[in-house]
Order: structure tokens, then C-alpha cells, then sequence
């Protein structure tokens, strides 16, 4: 998230402001003292102007390529 936002140019403050919320919470989110909900994932990644894998991708590497369909008989 802390290069998305750098790339945007904003501040703690100034995503906090756009967001609603308090300096401290993107603070935590930035340094993974807490984990934000799927809903404010959401809302970062609309300020941001990013997909939301980009925010996550920096501590986890997705690849969904090689994945597998639950292969279910079909009835």
C-alpha cells in the first residue's frame, strides 16, 4: 500500500482524509500492525487508483494461473 500511495503522492494524512479514517489506522495497514477488511481494501485500492492485488502483492505474490477449479461431478 505505502508504494501505491507514494506513486499518488499522498501522505498518511492525506489517504486517511480521503478515506474517512484516522492517520494511525493507515499507519498500522502500512507497516501490517493490523490487517484492513476486505471493504477497506476496497475503499484504498478506489483512492488509489490500483487493483486491489496491488496492495496485497507486496507481501503476497498471487498467481492464480496455476490454479485449480473445484472439479465437481456435474449432476
Amino acid at each position: 500500500m505505502r508504494t501505491a500511495r507514494h506513486h499518488r503522492k499522498l501522505t498518511q494524512e492525506q489517504l486517511a482524509n480521503l478515506l474517512g479514517i484516522d492517520r494511525r489506522s493507515i499507519h498500522r495497514y502500512e507497516t501490517a500492525r493490523r490487517d484492513p477488511a476486505l471493504s477497506m481494501l476496497v475503499r484504498i485500492a478506489d483512492a488509489l487508483e490500483v487493483p486491489v492485488a496491488s496492495l496485497v502483492s507486496d507481501s503476497i505474490e498471487l498467481d492464480l494461473r496455476n490454479a485449480h477449479r473445484d472439479e465437481r461431478p456435474a449432476t
